[in-house]
């Protein structure tokens, strides 16, 4: 019976994998779900396996936030900004208007985000019990790819 309890959530997300489409597995797995499916000992229930994951979202929640704080101070910086009639000193018009787009692309870009991950698990009950799994590994690896975007606004 323990080693049914062990083996049941990897039962089931091989059930689950029909369901989405071959690009739409690659955004609800990852390492972080594998890690912590690993971690989870034989007699526990799916809490454990979320509250690991829940930690690794608030890990790249930092990280993605630190990158965003790079990023937005890099488009403010005179290193972004290159000499231009538009462009006097860091209170202009265009460092402002920079910044503002900055946040605003930010917030769309989490609306979105959390919609894109809603509609990727919309295939499953939310009340299926990986579901919660699926769902705070898809904003995972959003928030990672975002990193990524976020950090081309480095200047070399």
């Amino acid at each position: 019976m323990a080693y049914f309890r062990k083996i049941l959530p990897i039962i089931l997300l091989l059930l689950v994998q029909p369901l989405f489409a071959a690009g739409m597995q690659k955004v609800l797995t990852g390492p972080e779900s594998e890690l912590c499916q690993s971690k989870r000992s034989v007699n526990d229930n799916l809490s454990t396996y979320i509250d690991c994951l829940k930690n690794k979202e608030s890990k790249v929640d930092k990280a993605m936030k630190a990158a965003f704080d790079k990023s937005l101070a890099t488009v403010q910086s005179n290193e972004w900004l290159l000499p231009n009639v538009e462009y006097s000193d860091s209170n202009s018009d265009i460092v402002k208007q920079n910044k503002e787009a900055f946040i605003d692309n930010q917030k769309n870009w989490q609306k979105e985000s959390a919609q894109f991950c809603e509609l990727a698990t919309s295939r499953i009950s939310a009340l299926a019990p990986l579901y919660p799994v699926l769902l705070i590994q898809c904003r995972i690896n959003m928030k990672k790819k975002r990193i990524e975007a976020l950090n081309y606004f480095s200047v070399q």
